[in-house]
């Protein structure tokens, strides 16, 4: 568990101005190898960091309302893909085919910790604009197209986010149930954790 919780939201918001500045440079042979590297590690450190956050109980209670704008593939192969096939992703997934989705953060966190499929999605400007997704668990269900402006921005809320209070509560089976956030925890909240209470 995280116990200081700075250190880690100011390196997240360092995280997301070097992913910024990923997102505005042109790949080229000479730096192709590098960037992708980079974007990559950034993207599983930055949820693994904010994963962890949340799980400590350092960021807002409403920080798992926050929902990623992004695009959902059905599956439509046969079987599983593997490490082998996992490239050709048209093979698995109807990519003609995209759903409007919006992700909770703390699913696209667990999704990329638990990633099988990552791969940059360039765009015509030769710039990385996002990358498909999908997890381990649900390959065989869809694959996302999460875009790297949608990140950006939950990287950069979650390095912002310092809740000023927090209420705990433990249920009658011993469960401990928190809220965080700034000023008073909502009246419906409060209401079902008294009755847990019990």
């Amino acid at each position: 568990m995280i116990f200081e919780s700075s250190p880690w939201k100011q390196q997240l918001l360092r995280d997301a101005g070097s992913l910024k500045k990923i997102s505005k440079t042109r790949l080229e042979e000479s730096n192709e190898e590098v960037l992708l590297t980079r974007l990559e590690r950034l993207i599983f450190i930055s949820a693994y960091s904010m994963r962890k956050l949340h799980e400590s109980g350092k960021l807002s209670t409403d920080w798992t309302k926050v929902k990623l704008s992004c695009s959902r593939f059905e599956f439509v192969g046969k079987s599983a893909p593997t490490v082998l096939d996992s490239h050709k992703i048209e093979a698995f997934y109807d990519l003609a085919n995209p759903l409007d989705v919006r992700m909770p953060s703390d699913d696209f966190c667990d999704r990329v910790v638990h990633s099988f499929i990552f791969s940059p999605v360039v765009g015509e400007d030769g710039c990385v604009e996002g990358f498909h997704l999908t997890s381990d668990r649900l390959r065989k269900q869809c694959l996302w197209l999460i875009p790297l402006a949608e990140v950006i921005a939950l990287v950069r809320r979650t390095g912002k986010d310092y809740p000023s209070q927090g209420v705990w509560i433990r249920t009658a089976s011993g469960e401990l149930k928190i809220w965080a956030g700034n000023g008073e925890p909502p009246a419906g909240w409060l209401a079902n954790a008294e009755k847990s209470r019990r």
